[in-house]
């Protein structure tokens, strides 16, 4: 690191003042936000203001950076320096300005929203939201080839334990047992997966459908939702159940030093 800036930690009583400063910038922020939200009973967690950019280090486990216009001078040579297994980080100029950085894998990802008022009620899904139901997840998730061995019985208990009408599980179900799944965390919808036999049906498009129909249900206040993809196929998708693109992101996976 150059010394030019250095890093100032964030004391977890300044939370809600760094997520009202981030929620200037909603959208891009959107996935810190997240992670923001949920800290209210969590310690172990470091957070940084380097510069303009806000640094979440959970654990080592992921890193996320704030938005930023202009990311600041020596981020690249600080965020290299840290022992972090994931950087997520938002925004154009983030993107030029970490892309470089040695790491195991490199993605780059879009974030995409939709509002409250694209949405018609359509309830044809289950809502999971307890360990019995999401056990039943495991053997769904292990048989898709993506997601094989991505999710564990210890995944699925931290999910249950911070379950609420945030936070949860939706499936749809046909004779054969369950064919799409989804959760949602804060608005934010994530492994959607669809069984490779059932696939082009259109059980993922109704999945969302009904699991965005529960969250702005039981979620008044929030006018948005969001999701992440990779793919031009699920970009298509996406729009026609009218969603919108905000903000690439690029995505580093590292082993741990």
């Amino acid at each position: 690191m150059n010394g030019m800036i250095e890093p100032v930690i964030v004391s977890h009583n300044d939370r809600i003042k760094v997520i009202d400063e981030l929620k200037r910038n909603e959208d891009e922020n959107h996935f810190l936000l997240t992670y923001m939200h949920n800290l209210a009973f969590e310690k172990d967690y470091t957070l940084i203001k380097y510069g303009s950019s806000y640094v979440l280090n959970i654990k080592n486990l992921i890193l996320s950076l704030s938005y930023s216009i202009e990311p600041p001078e020596g981020l690249k040579e600080y965020i290299s320096d840290m022992n972090v297994r994931m950087v997520i980080a938002p925004g154009v100029e983030n993107i030029r300005e970490l892309e470089h950085i040695a790491a195991d894998e490199k993605k780059r990802e879009s974030l995409m929203a939709i509002r409250r008022d694209s949405i018609e009620s359509c309830y044809e899904n289950t809502v999971r939201n307890d360990y019995r139901t999401y056990k039943e997840l495991i053997s769904f998730y292990n048989s898709i080839k993506e997601y094989k061995g991505f999710y564990s019985t210890e995944d699925m208990k931290k999910k249950q334990k911070s379950h609420d009408d945030s936070h949860f599980a939706s499936s749809l179900t046909d004779e054969d047992g369950i064919v799409s799944a989804l959760f949602v965390n804060s608005g934010l919808l994530a492994s959607v997966a669809t069984k490779e036999d059932k696939r082009e049906r259109g059980y993922a498009t109704r999945n969302i459908i009904s699991a965005l129909s529960y969250y702005f249900e039981n979620n008044k206040a929030e006018k948005k939702a969001y999701l992440f993809y990779n793919d031009e196929k699920a970009e298509r998708l996406y729009k026609k159940i009218g969603f919108y693109n905000v903000c690439p992101f690029l995505i580093l996976k590292r082993r741990c030093m």
